[in-house]
């Protein structure tokens, strides 16, 4: 058995997405609402499929190495994933403002181009 998760929740491009709803008018709009990632600890994983049974477990986590073009890239790849949540529950006057406000966030923090990005994914396999 293999499945794989991703493990980007740490990475700038999420960080910046919980500091922006955290800030008014979007902390008030979606009523305190943050979307903290589901994602376990790699070891927590390990420690579910033991306890199910599994055996062999191979638990590690890998850098899947994407280059962008710019930080306006950068926001199109995460704003297909990460940011959806958030402009499904913001009201439509606001969610334009939440999406440029954190494309210029990007811009900010990532300079120049290309721009790597590290896209982290836990991936385990075990014998049940």
């Amino acid at each position: 058995m293999g499945i794989q998760v991703p493990s980007n929740h740490d990475h700038y491009t999420q960080v910046a997405l919980l500091e922006l709803a955290s800030e008014n008018p979007f902390k008030e709009c979606l009523g305190g609402w943050l979307r903290h990632s589901p994602v376990l600890q790699i070891g927590a994983y390990a420690d579910i499929i033991y306890s199910q049974g599994g055996r062999d477990i191979i638990a590690y986590e890998k850098v899947y190495p994407h280059i962008v073009r710019d930080a306006g890239s950068l926001f199109d790849w995460v704003s297909g994933t990460a940011m959806i949540p958030y402009m499904e529950r913001l009201p439509e006057k606001w969610s334009a403002l939440f999406a440029a406000q954190y494309k210029k966030k990007l811009a900010d923090a990532f300079k120049g181009s290309p721009l790597f990005y590290p896209f982290k994914r836990i991936i385990l396999t075990a014998v049940f």
